[in-house]
């Protein structure tokens, strides 16, 4: 059985902005972001960075916007969805982004650093 299911770790790329649409019965949140995800290096030894856009509505919407912030490592769930436009030299363009099911706030190995106590004293 083939399913659409894509699970990435990265960093965010910028602060969370969660917009509301609809009124009554048919409001929400959503939140637009992108993760920096590495993905090896390339034939020369350069480290290779992907950067995907993310969508997340209502609760996980809002829960983004509370707790994570830019910089922040997290692990995405969710499945791949593809949308389209056209500009205005009538050029149909695709893109593809994650639709974010679950979010998991990893661990942040610089911030645990800059947390550890220096002469007796946090700091941040």
């Amino acid at each position: 059985m083939l399913t659409n299911q894509v699970v990435l770790v990265g960093r965010l790329t910028k602060e969370i902005e969660l917009k509301e649409y609809g009124k009554g019965k048919n409001a929400g949140s959503v939140a637009r972001f992108s993760i920096a995800v590495r993905d090896g290096k390339d034939n020369d030894g350069n480290e290779r960075t992907q950067f995907i856009s993310c969508v997340a509505w209502n609760a996980t919407a809002e829960t983004l916007e509370k707790y994570v912030a830019k910089g922040d490592m997290v692990m995405v769930g969710g499945r791949l969805t593809e949308n389209n436009y056209t500009d205005d030299n009538d050029i149909k363009h695709y893109t593809l982004q994650v639709s974010v099911d679950q979010i998991n706030l990893l661990p942040n190995p610089r911030q645990e650093e800059e947390e550890k106590p220096k002469n007796g004293k946090y700091h941040r």
